[in-house]
């Protein structure tokens, strides 16, 4: 029986999808024969710069085609995208639409991955799988939803766990199956260029030059018309654990309750299939 992340990604993760039993093969072996070549090609960038291994942790709405756009030439990283960490690969662990890669292969990188507030993440998720401009893909599983409106969809998250996103914790990209923390350092979108300029100056690593952003939502909108007081609440609830830990209130970015300089030592785990998160050091569900 083929695992039901596999069989999406296999299958419906994008429009024209090629080869899916191929890839139905690759995914229960893991075998990453993209990810292989890419290695390859940094593994040789980085011996001649004499830098250090940088893995980015691809949380999908977060400015990661940003990043990709600074990765060639000025902050040089690997791109991890879209994948939840985890060596145990069943369906109680790995959502649908994320795809499960094995701890090994993230050693000897240092990781950083990116946050963002949740009530614009959602907008940004939208957009996403509605189509906003040219990207199409109507095998999605939520792109019938969206085109029903925004509210009709954020709902349709906020009471499922087993697709991504869900009303479980919205980044369980930061822990693994055993609940244990994987990245080490944490951007938020909100300030992202500041955040990969400390990044660069702590490795010593080129200072990226500051691009044009890719943005998937209509200008003319502001965030707070996406949510009537209702939705509002029901969000601000069901995110309260991201919003406290990470700094935001309501559509405020604020001062976050953890270093996220140094998120790896930070005292959390999280329970994916229970969806519970802890502060160790309290023993506290939080």
């Amino acid at each position: 029986m083929i695992n039901k992340w596999l069989k999406y990604n296999a299958f419906q993760g994008e429009q024209n999808r090629s080869l899916p039993w191929l890839r139905v093969l690759f995914g229960i072996i893991d075998f990453r024969p993209n990810l292989m070549i890419t290695k390859y090609k940094y593994e040789k960038k980085i011996k001649k710069l004499k830098v250090e291994r940088l893995g980015h942790i691809h949380i999908p709405k977060t400015g990661g085609s940003y990043l990709n756009s600074l990765s060639d030439n000025e902050f040089l990283h690997l791109n991890f995208n879209h994948v939840v960490v985890r060596d145990d690969r069943s369906d109680e662990l790995c959502p649908i639409g994320l795809t499960p890669i094995k701890k090994q292969k993230l050693e000897g990188y240092f990781l950083f991955s990116t946050v963002r507030n949740p009530l614009t993440f959602l907008i940004s998720y939208y957009h996403h799988v509605k189509n906003f401009g040219d990207y199409i893909n109507s095998k999605n599983y939520d792109y019938e939803d969206a085109q029903k409106g925004f509210k009709h969809l954020v709902l349709k998250i906020i009471n499922r766990t087993d697709k991504w996103p869900s009303r479980n914790f919205l980044f369980p990209q930061l822990f693994n199956d055993k609940g244990e923390i994987v990245v080490d350092w944490i951007n938020k979108n909100e300030t992202l260029d500041n955040d990969i300029k400390e990044l660069a100056t702590k490795f010593d690593i080129k200072i990226p030059t500051k691009k044009e952003s890719i943005r998937v939502s209509p200008k003319k909108i502001s965030n707070e018309e996406y949510y009537d007081q209702e939705l509002l609440k029901l969000v601000l609830n069901i995110y309260s654990r991201e919003m406290n830990l990470f700094g935001y209130d309501r559509f405020k970015t604020v001062d976050s309750t953890i270093d996220l300089r140094n998120f790896k030592n930070s005292n959390y785990n999280y329970d994916y299939k229970n969806d519970i998160l802890i502060q160790k050091e309290k023993n506290e569900i939080i």
